[in-house]
């Protein structure tokens, strides 16, 4: 299993104001843990191609937002990769195939996204819990700035030990609360960032991102056994999604691993990622969030 929050973070002092999630990074099965370096935060990028466009030359991105998973890794990481591919080639429907709607009138909301992804995870439940009824556990998030509605949105996909073969698709109410614990443990998740946000002035930059200090503490504890390994963080809003790797001096941090390590370049390009924290200690933030251009 794995832990996951996603949160709303609107401080003054933020540079990407929406929603923020964390995560653990371990993958571990009959108390065993297979890796502690496995990304469970993923991008998804929508794109459309004209219906004349047959080679797909002329893309025209429509939104990004995030995705996320707790439960069997087999079914999370198989709904991410269909996800992906469907929504990054989307045909536009011509006027005589449908309501003759403008390009904007045509793009879909984060609900059916959302609607879409429960269908391909229903698929894939009953096709692992035919044979592995026990390993068909499954728990994805659909969460980021929906286009269609112009607001921050989170979805919640999961099945239940009562009804495995059944995925319900739940909107969670940012309306009346402002963060959100997917996976294991939850409540103890939940009670922990309460507690910490006590010791923090309210809505300082501490407070709003205490969840990442306490999954930093809950990934380090051994009574926390099924979450472990490195933190992934990522940030959703209006302009998109990005990744946010944890710098210490002389490292940028992904997922357990350095980027720096050997050669960040690849053509004329480096995959080190422009954006990043500082890493934190339990009592905040060492210093202020770095940007490198």
């Amino acid at each position: 299993m794995t832990s996951i929050v996603i949160w709303r973070n609107e401080n003054k002092e933020e540079f990407m104001p929406g929603l923020w999630a964390v995560s653990d990074s371990r993958v571990s099965s009959s108390n065993s843990v297979l890796t502690d370096n496995y990304p469970k935060l993923s991008a998804i990028h929508a794109m459309s191609y004209q219906s004349g466009d047959f080679p797909r030359k002329h893309p025209r991105h429509l939104f990004s937002i995030g995705f996320a998973f707790a439960g069997s890794t087999l079914i999370g990481s198989t709904v991410r990769e269909m996800l992906s591919t469907l929504l990054s080639g989307l045909k536009e429907i011509d006027y005589y195939d449908a309501p003759d709607l403008s390009f904007d009138e045509k793009i879909p909301s984060l609900k059916e996204v959302a609607d879409l992804a429960g269908r391909i995870a229903s698929k894939y439940v009953v096709s692992l819990g035919v044979h592995y009824p026990s390993n068909a556990r499954i728990e994805l998030v659909i969460f980021g700035h929906c286009v269609k509605t112009n607001s921050l949105r989170i979805f919640r996909l999961r099945n239940s030990p009562g009804a495995p073969a059944i995925v319900t698709v739940v909107e969670m109410p940012l309306h009346e609360r402002d963060f959100f614990v997917f996976g294991d443990k939850p409540s103890e998740v939940e009670i922990a960032i309460l507690e910490k946000r006590t010791t923090f002035q309210h809505h300082s930059l501490d407070w709003d991102r205490a969840p990442i200090l306490v999954m930093l503490e809950i990934a380090q504890d051994p009574n926390f056994s099924s979450i472990g390994g490195s933190l992934q963080l990522c940030a959703t809003g209006k302009f998109g999604i990005r990744h946010l790797p944890l710098t210490k001096p002389g490292e940028q941090l992904f997922v357990g691993f350095d980027m720096f390590e050997g050669n960040p370049l690849i053509g004329g390009f480096s995959y080190v990622h422009s954006f990043s924290l500082s890493h934190p200690n339990s009592d905040g933030w060492e210093c202020s969030t770095k940007t490198q251009d």
